[in-house]
């Protein structure tokens, strides 16, 4: 296999994002340190394997093999563009205050229309060309087992591998907070939202226990309007630190609690639980497919909250057994490594043996 030309294109080509880091150029620089002959793509006219991440109409040539020989493509896909998490995105917007219907009639007028009717067709197209991208891959690879059951209707090849655990990035926990506890969320802009399922929860152990809740992300969480108009609905007091791939890491350690919110049926991977694993932290989070899976395989080493009540008391249940937030910790670090960036190229190796054992 090392004689075949591999080449990842990345989706964003930032060197902070998630998705390209984790799925894109973790994966090139491990199978490279393997002696892989394997490229980030740069126009490359013949290519044996060809990871795509990228799902922009930008891509589509590379699907329909124009002007570049390719004989395999894989479509490694991170977010349900199916459906756009519809429903699960529903119930996170109807918490915020929005105007009446009568009222954004009255605002309406010819650009917002035209506007409005513009970013309906990019919706409707480019989740036709998605579908398209994934029916047209000889293979398809899925960052959740929710996304594999979704895909798997549009093509019969399809497997869920993981994101992985870079674990130069996560020091272990080797102290705890004392007097105080420290609960940390991490994510993206466009994750902010779902804070406002805990919202209240927080609030109320705040005024309880001695709680300090921590929010690692980007510093554009306060300009953009999207997130700006939930983070000032957020009934609890949060300390802000700026997501940097350098310290992240560090910063999870010296919380006590990691807590994952998610609405009802929304697609997403578990990477954010990993890293809290990873970082020797007890996980709080929705019960969602994904972390039901991690949690049936590892035997409840999640504590899985259905509604406001279950995430207080498991909340409640760690704030104030620190021997139980340390075990629960340890054991998840030790868990993480199962999902380590080595274990995940394996199963790499693995798909890109057998797409040419056949031939």
């Amino acid at each position: 296999m090392k004689d075949k030309k591999i080449v990842i294109k990345l989706k964003h080509l930032y060197e902070n994002d998630p998705v390209d880091r984790l799925r894109g150029r973790d994966i090139y620089l491990e199978l490279k340190k393997r002696g892989y002959n394997v490229e980030l793509y740069n126009l490359q006219k013949k290519i044996d394997i060809l990871l795509n991440l990228d799902d922009k109409s930008t891509a589509l040539p590379l699907f329909l093999r124009q002007e570049v020989q390719i004989k395999k493509v894989i479509f490694d896909i991170q977010d349900d563009h199916f459906t756009y998490n519809q429903h699960a995105m529903k119930i996170i917007n109807n918490k915020i205050y929005k105007p009446s219907l009568l009222n954004r009639i009255k605002k309406l007028n010819k650009e917002k229309i035209k506007n409005k009717l513009l970013s309906r067709f990019v919706h409707k197209f480019n989740t036709y060309l998605f579908k398209e991208y994934v029916r047209k891959a000889d293979f398809v690879i899925t960052s959740s087992y929710s996304l594999e059951r979704i895909a798997k209707n549009y093509n019969k090849n399809v497997r869920c591998i993981p994101d992985s655990v870079d674990f130069s990035l996560y020091p272990k926990k080797s102290f705890y907070n004392n007097n105080e506890v420290n609960v940390v969320w991490m994510g993206t802009i466009g994750n902010i939202p779902y804070l406002i399922i805990v919202d209240k929860v927080l609030y109320e152990l705040q005024k309880k226990y001695n709680i300090k809740v921590k929010i690692i992300s980007s510093k554009e969480i306060f300009n953009n309007p999207y997130s700006k108009q939930f983070l000032e609905k957020f009934s609890f007091n949060f300390e802000f630190i700026e997501w940097k791939k350098d310290t992240f890491g560090y910063e999870l350690t010296k919380a006590d609690i990691g807590i994952a919110p998610l609405p009802d049926k929304i697609v997403k991977s578990s990477n954010k639980v990993l890293s809290y694993m990873a970082s020797g932290l007890p996980v709080v989070c929705s019960s969602v497919y994904d972390y039901k899976i991690l949690n049936k395989k590892y035997k409840d080493i999640l504590f899985i909250a259905t509604n406001q009540e279950e995430w207080k008391k498991s909340l409640e249940k760690l704030i104030l057994n620190k021997k139980l937030r340390a075990e629960k910790g340890e054991k998840g670090r030790q868990i993480a490594q199962d999902f380590s960036l080595e274990n995940i190229v394996n199963e790499y190796e693995k798909l890109f043996r057998n797409l040419f054992t056949y031939e």
